[in-house]
């Protein structure tokens, strides 16, 4: 609103004491839109009256000046090392519809803050540049680049070791990702420290390596977890071959180890074999034997062999006289100790001197072939039996009994039985010609009685018996 001021007043008036009402018209021909520049403004009579004064208008000048555009720097941020953004600036203030493309140039921004510069706020400056409007003023207002923590993962290694009995203290380490501006594990503050299940584990299995304890206000530190395995220990069991004779308990199966066991740590279980007990090679198994989940038990077998038993046969000795004829049943043998319900049926036996015209003596009596049952798990010896020849009773002839017609009745006394005995007669004991009469065979009573149907034949007759 335009306003209008008064001078020329008498007698001490003023506007207000005066008569003077009303007031002037005031008028410019600039509007909202008018460039920057002076205009008149020109007064006229408009309403006003007074008795005592006249008017005289004077014009008065409308500056349009420039209006205010404020001109910020817009806020910033970026990661510690990172490059900084580019820098843009906000605009407001504009009337009549204007837009920045009345504006020529761009103001000029800048900061101290570079790659290097730590974590923090830093002023982004805002100067005019070459910022130029006709009908507009600049209030330059700065801005902000904030420097935020740069991520930064610290990850356990991972790391392995084979079961000892040993607790795991040693960790295998860190791996660091995200450094920038060529830095370190030297520009972290703290103690890198390790946790988690890993430490002390000693038993075989998985295990976590927790990292944690470094620090940073330039770094937003990630821990990520590492894993520790242990791993069974591999050992190789050998079964030591084992014999035992046939018959006898089984040995202790034995083995040999590689590599030793953690002190402290042993077996359990034993081995076994295949069953049987008969002469013949059976593999010595695993059985029951195993180690705990620190291990890794690899099985090497062996045999255990059942060798024969000694079996000695030895034929019964034995005596006959001479004469007699004697058969072997196939029993007459005596044999050693026998296993289980091993047994010997019979065996094949031989002697010269079994048959009736074996001479005085001594003679072996030879075992061999022996049958039975379960006589394959033995080595058989056979020993031989002794048969003696000795002489043969003495057979006596009874005074002979004169019969009817010159015959003579013979009786005898004595004679073994089962021998054949030859009766004989002569009629000249002087220059003899003995001739065989008749053979008989001793039975438990003797020589069975003969008659000689031939001594009518002779005046004097002789008798005598012979073995043949």
């Amino acid at each position: 609103m335009f306003t209008a001021s008064y001078n020329g007043f008498v007698n001490g008036q003023t506007l207000a004491t005066s008569d003077v009402g009303g007031a002037p018209a005031l008028a410019t021909a600039a509007d909202t839109n008018s460039l920057v520049g002076p205009f008149d403004i020109t007064a006229g009579l408009g309403s006003l009256t007074s008795t005592n004064y006249s008017f005289v208008f004077s014009n008065g000048t409308l500056t349009v000046a420039q209006a205010a555009i404020t001109v910020t720097a817009e806020n910033q941020s970026r990661l510690y090392g990172a490059a900084n953004p580019t820098f843009t600036a906000s605009y407001t203030g504009f009337v009549n519809g204007d837009t920045a493309a009345v504006i020529s140039g761009s103001p000029t921004l800048t900061t101290a803050a570079d790659t290097n510069s730590p974590v923090g706020g830093y002023v982004i400056t805002n100067t005019l540049g070459s910022l130029s409007a006709t009908n507009y003023a600049f209030t330059l207002v700065n801005g902000t680049l904030t420097i935020n923590q740069t991520l930064l993962v610290i990850a356990a290694n991972n790391d392995a070791k084979t079961y000892d009995g040993n607790p795991y203290t040693t960790n295998n380490g860190v791996t660091y990702t995200g450094f920038v501006n060529g830095e370190t594990a030297a520009a972290l503050g703290g103690s890198l420290s390790y946790g988690g299940t890993s430490q002390g584990a000693t038993n075989a299995g998985g295990y976590t390596i927790i990292p944690f304890g470094q620090i940073s206000s330039n770094y937003s530190i990630n821990y990520t977890n590492g894993t520790l395995t242990i791993n069974p220990l591999g050992v190789t069991v050998t079964a030591n071959p084992q014999t035992k004779v046939y018959g006898t308990s089984d040995p202790v199966l034995t083995y040999s180890v590689m590599p030793s066991l953690v002190t402290g740590d042993s077996f359990i279980g034993s081995l076994s074999r295949a069953s049987g007990e008969t002469v013949n090679s059976y593999a010595i198994n695993q059985g029951t034997l195993a180690l705990s989940a620190n291990y890794t038990l690899n099985y090497t077998g062996a045999n255990l062999a059942i060798t024969p038993a000694s079996l000695s046969i030895t034929a019964n000795s034995t005596n006959k006289v001479y004469g007699q004829t004697v058969t072997f049943a196939g029993t007459e043998f005596t044999p050693s100790e026998l296993q289980f319900s091993d047994s010997v049926t019979g065996a094949t036996l031989t002697s010269a001197g079994a048959t009736s015209t074996a001479a005085l003596g001594s003679y072996a009596i030879v075992s061999s072939a022996a049958t039975g049952t379960g006589l394959s798990n033995y080595i058989i010896m056979y020993h031989d039996g002794s048969l003696t020849v000795n002489p043969g009773t003495p057979v006596a002839i009874n005074a002979p009994v004169p019969l009817p017609n010159g015959i003579f009745q013979l009786t005898f006394t004595g004679g073994d039985p089962g021998v054949r005995y030859v009766i004989q007669a002569s009629g000249d004991l002087g220059s003899p010609v003995w001739s065989n009469l008749i053979t008989n065979t001793a039975t438990g009573s003797g020589i069975p009685s003969y008659t000689d149907l031939g001594a009518t034949n002779w005046p004097v007759r002789f008798y005598r018996t012979v073995i043949p």
